[in-house]
């Protein structure tokens, strides 16, 4: 296989054919989702993010062990979150009423 490069780039062929075979998975990813109906795509969505927050939840319970359902709900919102200053201290708050 004769691969031309671009001045100053030198392209190998399997980076070629890994290239196109993730364009390839890309396209049709992109084609299916293009496809999905607007309620199917907000279906998608809710059941992705209850994984998401249930995988969230599996690693708190395995680094801190078990705890009351309403605490896991609050620790989840805080990794979720935790780049938003001010739900942080609303949630630490309601964190601390709890353990009260």
């Amino acid at each position: 296989m004769r691969v031309q490069s671009l001045p100053g780039i030198v392209a190998r062929p399997y980076q070629l054919q890994r290239s196109l075979a993730v364009d390839s998975v890309t396209r049709k990813y992109h084609e299916l989702i293009d496809s999905m109906s607007i309620a199917e795509k907000v279906r998608r969505s809710g059941e992705m993010t209850r994984w998401a927050q249930e995988w969230i939840g599996r690693q708190i319970v395995a680094e801190h062990g078990p705890m009351p359902e309403r605490r896991l709900k609050i620790e989840v919102a805080l990794r979720v979150y935790a780049n938003e200053a001010e739900v942080v201290r609303q949630l630490q708050e309601l964190r601390n009423d709890i353990a009260d």
